[in-house]
């Protein structure tokens, strides 16, 4: 907690805090932050605490008990002139939070090893005292639009110093993260600067002319420029008529002006109110205490921030009966994934602050944002080291309307944001900074690192519901303005949250960047960007597409972030490059990235599409034989063989071939030493082996033959699209029928693959009438030989068993069908 001021405040602070830096000389300044300046008294008590800190460790000095192993006693060894018990193999007592590693070498309990301790994305820093987990410790652990290590911090940048930028440029550390600069176009523009200044040859975020969004102006008071809402007045709305010439941000009113009558003072820009501070509270002698509100009270908020402090400070349980009065709601938040709904109260603006982890809904009155509160806290648990209040009783309200905007807390040139998160945690805060990528933030939620002004590690992160950043198009590379939010926490990391568009302020992000483009088909190109276009920006004639090799568009779709071009036919098996034009634009209008405005694709032969043709199961050693006639010409790409009953079993997954209409595969399954030994990819005559087919294409499947019992024979492509389905029975089948049989012809049946649709009206069973045994191919005389098979009647394909024929003296696989 963060002590109020004033001399009360002073004299009782006073006496704890000298025997605090008398245990702990190294105890936090952070204890005397006071909003503003420091008080002459406390101003005097850092050097005379600092030396009464060193009296009593001098008072406390004796010879030391030892100096080398041979002064201390069997078991034990010397260690800071004390005898303390030798090292054993192992950590003992065992190790927990926050040092849950156990270091093997030292047999020390640490953060992390480079082994051990740390999360995904994350590495241990040794150098550090008992190690700590960071973004990075050298470069190569950085990739992407941050290549480079920043060792003081260990953050992931664009540059630093002169690493990380071409020879011709420099890195303006000014910038958070780095920015190279130096340009002669667009091109040699990162994604976070992605504009070519032709005034300095530099490479900024706007200029004059480009850059920034509808309704907003660049500021060039930075070196890269950044887009604001305002640079005068006349570029702000009704609602917020002034330009705040620090922030550039659009404001109710300033210190100067904007506020008269009954509420004459200015809260940060944000509302008119009664008071900033208590010595406007003259006109009632009886409510002579300003809120962070912005009301004068008559009651000090003081006490309610020490009410707050100590429900921090229990520990977790039930029937505590802690109270908290008069304090205010800052905040409510919705339930998201795993997340309670719930709400939190502060008294004073610098904290603390709680989040009490109860439906606001289920209160009356109901609890809003700026009503004055109190209530009993009766539970208390700490969920990933932050406090939540779990149940309290005794909920009263005695007012609502205060202004929450006193509360929030600009915290963007903040440095200590995570190592004194205990003193910032469910406090309301705001910040702006850029956003590194989004990784998973728990159930329903993302996370992106938050670098600002004052603080770049992975230990700040901007925490947004998933639906939010899909809302908002959030990417790597934005720069936000978290105008209020609570400070909410996992574990050691900050994670200052925002539920709805109204918490975040100017959103700025880097031009849509194109990731990929592939060939859905030989007229038909899909392209897919990082960002969410602007429907409008796109040409449906396909113009602002451009391609090599004679290649052209014709039309455009646009759906989120992808095109899909109509073009003029393509060449199979050629590779093109896609180009796109700079008026194309993301959802905030900024145009595609310069660095990243095509992509080369190869064009898509189309699939193929393969009829069952013939078939025998019953071969030895399960050595059978299946043929496919190609019916339409293309690729046979990943389509498979798959046999199915009570579970589906891939005989085979067929190689990337060219097939022309009227070609023959014949498939071999757990194929002999005279078998083909591969697949043949080349030509139908590759195969020299005995068992070949010269003029069919020989491929080769696995181990599993068909099995002679009843089964659903398919063709599939990689999506799962059925090209063929033929169903075959064994009704001379010993043993029990697979029971899932039927159910695997009622699904062919369904999807129009076999006839008659249904038995008598039923679904098809081993008793329905007609059975499931009368309706499919009966394979039971096939034979055993090669020379036997079934084979579908030459051009007839009526998805019933009346296409097949038995053929027991004269099989025609690797030739046309009678």
């Amino acid at each position: 907690m963060r002590s109020p001021s004033g001399s009360a405040g002073e004299r009782h602070f006073a006496p704890a805090l000298v025997h605090a830096l008398v245990l702990n000389p190294k105890l936090p300044r952070r204890l005397l932050r006071q909003e503003g300046k420091k008080s002459p008294m406390q101003l005097r008590l850092v050097p005379m605490l600092s030396t009464l800190g060193l009296l009593a460790l001098a008072a406390g000095c004796s010879s030391p008990e030892c100096t080398t192993a041979s002064d201390c006693g069997p078991g034990k060894r010397c260690e800071a002139e004390k005898c303390v018990p030798a090292a054993t193999e192992g950590c003992s007592p065992a190790c927990a939070d926050p040092t849950p590693v156990c270091d093997a070498k030292a047999n020390t309990c640490v953060t992390c090893t480079p082994a051990e301790g740390c999360p995904a994305g994350q590495v241990c820093d040794v150098d550090s005292e008992g190690g700590a987990c960071v973004t990075c410790v050298e470069d190569s652990h950085c990739s992407g639009a941050a290549p480079v290590c920043d060792e003081a911090v260990h953050a992931c940048v664009t540059c630093i110093a002169q690493r990380g930028c071409p020879s011709d440029q420099e890195c303006d550390t000014t910038v958070p993260g780095g920015l190279c600069i130096g340009c002669l176009d667009d091109g040699e523009c990162p994604a976070q600067s992605p504009i070519c200044d032709e005034a300095s040859a530099s490479c900024v975020v706007c200029n004059d002319d480009r850059g920034c969004q509808a309704k907003q102006v660049c500021d060039r008071s930075q070196s890269v420029g950044r887009c604001v809402d305002c640079s005068i007045d006349a570029d702000c709305p009704e609602a917020a008529p002034l330009c705040d010439p620090a922030s550039r941000t659009c404001v109710v009113c300033t210190k100067d002006e904007g506020c008269a009558g009954e509420t004459p003072h200015c809260a940060a820009g944000r509302a008119c109110v009664e008071c900033v501070e208590s010595a406007h509270c003259t006109a009632d002698p009886a409510k002579p205490f300003c809120t962070a509100g912005g009301s004068c009270v008559s009651t000090d908020p003081g006490p309610t921030s020490a009410q707050i402090a100590a429900v921090r400070a229990a520990a977790d349980g039930t029937d505590l009966s802690l109270p908290v009065w008069e304090a205010v709601v800052t905040y409510v938040r919705p339930a998201v994934g795993e997340d309670p709904a719930g709400f939190f109260v502060q008294a004073e603006r610098a904290g603390p602050a709680l989040f009490v982890a109860e439906d606001p809904a289920t209160f009356v009155p109901e609890v809003v944002p700026g009503a004055r509160v109190s209530f009993t806290v009766d539970a208390l648990t700490t969920v990933e080291r932050m406090r939540r209040v779990s149940q309290i009783s005794n909920y009263s309200q005695s007012g609502v309307g205060e202004a929450v905007s006193g509360f929030v807390q600009e915290l963007s040139t903040a440095s200590d944001l995570v190592s004194a998160l205990d003193s910032y945690e469910s406090e309301l805060v705001s910040l702006t900074g850029r956003l590194g990528p989004f990784t998973d933030g728990g159930v329903a939620h993302l996370a992106a690192t938050l670098a600002t002004s004052g603080l770049s590690v992975s230990g700040l992160k901007l925490r947004v519901p998933e639906s939010l950043r899909a809302e908002l198009d959030l990417t790597e590379g934005c720069s936000v303005t978290h105008t209020a939010g609570p400070m909410w926490r996992h574990r050691a990391t900050a994670q200052p949250m925002a539920f709805s568009a109204s918490d975040l302020g100017a959103i700025t992000c880097p031009g849509p960047k194109v990731l990929l483009a592939e060939s859905a088909s030989l007229e038909q190109v899909v392209v897919a960007f990082d960002r969410v276009l602007d429907l409008s920006s796109v040409l449906p004639d396909g113009s602002q597409f451009t391609f090599d090799n004679g290649l052209t568009a014709t039309a455009a779709t646009v759906d989120g972030k992808e095109v899909t071009l109509t073009t003029s036919s393509q060449t199979p098996d050629a590779t093109y490059t896609v180009t796109v034009a700079n008026t194309v634009r993301d959802s905030k209008g900024t145009p595609v990235s310069s660095t990243a405005n095509s992509a080369q694709f190869t064009a898509q032969y189309p699939q193929a599409r393969l009829l069952i043709n013939e078939v025998n199961p019953n071969i030895p050693t399960s050595r059978d034989l299946l043929e496919f006639l190609v019916v339409s010409a293309g690729t046979t790409k990943q389509l498979k063989v798959v046999a199915q009953a009570s579970s589906s079993t891939t005989l085979a997954t067929f190689p990337d071939v060219a097939m022309q209409a009227g070609d023959l595969i014949v498939l071999h399954l757990n194929p002999g030493a005279d078998s083909p030994s591969a697949s043949e990819r080349q030509s139908k005559s590759e195969s020299t082996a005995a068992l070949a087919f010269p003029d069919a294409w020989d491929f080769v499947g696995g181990s599993a033959g068909l099995s002679f019992s009843h089964r659903v024979l398919l063709v599939k492509t990689a999506t799962g699209e059925v090209q063929d389905a033929v169903v075959f029975v064994n009704s001379d089948l010993a043993g029990t029928a697979p029971a899932g049989f039927p159910a695997a012809v009622a699904a062919m049946q369904n999807a129009g693959h076999w006839s008659p649709a249904d038995c008598g009206g039923a679904e098809c069973s081993y008793t329905s009438s007609p059975t499931v045994l009368d309706i499919a191919v009966e394979w039971k005389d096939v034979g055993n030989q090669r020379g036997s098979s079934l084979s579908r009647v030459s051009g007839q394909d009526t998805n019933s068993n009346t296409d097949w024929v038995l053929n027991l003296t004269g099989s025609s696989f690797g030739a046309a069908n009678p």
